[in-house]
Order: C-alpha cells, then sequence, then structure tokens
C-alpha cells in the first residue's frame, strides 16, 4: 500500500464547501458522531490508504459534513456500515461505480479516498486510471465493463436504456 501524505488543517478546502468543524466547538450529538467516526471511520481509511482526517485531527471530506449535521450523518454512515457488510456487488464493482461517479460528479475527495479503496479491493491500476479519466478501460471484465456502462448512462441522462438495464 502507497502512503498518502495527510493533508493540514491549514488546507480548508479539505472541509469541502464547509469550513471543518473544531471539535471544541461541537454539542452533545456532534461530539457523539464524531467520536464514533474517529473510532470507526479513521482507523478504516487508515488501513485503506487514505486521510479521513488533518495531521491536526480535524474531520475532512463528508466526515466534516456529518458531524455539521449528525443526524443525516450517522445515518449516512450507518448505510455504508450496511453497504459494506451485506452489498451483494463485489468490492471491485462498488469501487468502479463510486469512481465513475465521483469522476462525473468532479467529486474531488470521493475520488481520492475511493482511488485508496479501489485499490484495496484489487482494481488493476490501468483500470483506475482510465475511470479517473472518464473512460472505460479494455480490461475490465464484462461484467465490471457493463457495470460502468450503466453507471455512466445513468449519471450522464438520469435514465438507463433497455440495453444497459439488460447488460
Amino acid at each position: 500500500m502507497t502512503a498518502v501524505a495527510g493533508p493540514s488543517s491549514g488546507d480548508e478546502n479539505w472541509g469541502g464547501r464547509l469550513p471543518l468543524v473544531r471539535s471544541g466547538r461541537l454539542d452533545e450529538d456532534q461530539l457523539a458522531l464524531d467520536d464514533e467516526v474517529r473510532t470507526e471511520v479513521v482507523p478504516w481509511a487508515r488501513r485503506s490508504g487514505f486521510h479521513a482526517a488533518t495531521a491536526e485531527g480535524d474531520l475532512i471530506g463528508p466526515f466534516n459534513a456529518f458531524v455539521h449535521r449528525p443526524d443525516p450523518g450517522r445515518l449516512f454512515v450507518d448505510w455504508v456500515r450496511a453497504d459494506q457488510a451485506d452489498s451483494t456487488l463485489a468490492a471491485p464493482l462498488r469501487e468502479i461505480i463510486i469512481l465513475t461517479i465521483g469522476v462525473a460528479w468532479n467529486s474531488d475527495y470521493e475520488i481520492y479516498a475511493h482511488t485508496a479503496v479501489a485499490r484495496q479491493a484489487g482494481v488493476a491500476e490501468p483500470v483506475i486510471a482510465a475511470l479517473l479519466n472518464g473512460e472505460p478501460s479494455e480490461q475490465l471484465s464484462a461484467t465490471e465493463a457493463a457495470v460502468h456502462r450503466f453507471t455512466v448512462e445513468l449519471v450522464g441522462t438520469r435514465s438507463v436504456s433497455d440495453d444497459s438495464s439488460a447488460a
């Protein structure tokens, strides 16, 4: 696994469009979710090869937003947990979908984090490179190529043709 340089709190862009939440200014619900994310998500992110907090300890990316709004944030964390545990999609397929959407939506943090998670899931580097360029890869299996086409079509047109749906 390649080490990823850690972001710094001095770079406020790691919080997305929201200011970085500082632990000292949180209410009880925010503190509870902040603790949960730090206990479960931050170590998982580190093991996966990306950062969920700055070197100074501020949560970044969507985790920062979750703490700003702890009720929907907790629901999203719970959904991700359930998806990872019970999804019928293999991890590489999930990551191909996530990277395809991240690139289509220009979601810098999603691309950053899920490039590392895709590597952990066994997605080949040439496939990752093609996805990051918004292109299909000849190295995709038939199932992976169908999933990629389906996702590109859904994100691009907000609908899916019968051909893509049947694949």
